[in-house]
């Protein structure tokens, strides 16, 4: 929901580090997957 606030705030600058923040989170996220996944595989 951060997202939408950010959104509606005048500062531009807000959205953008807002979006990356939620890309780095999506990234970060998947690394996690993966490994867990390869992790998972190997038995």
């Amino acid at each position: 929901m951060r997202l939408v606030a950010a959104i509606k705030s005048p500062a531009p600058n807000t959205l953008i580090d807002e979006i990356s923040d939620y890309i780095q989170a999506i990234e970060s996220y998947q690394k996690y997957v993966l490994k867990e996944i390869k992790t998972k595989s190997n038995y």
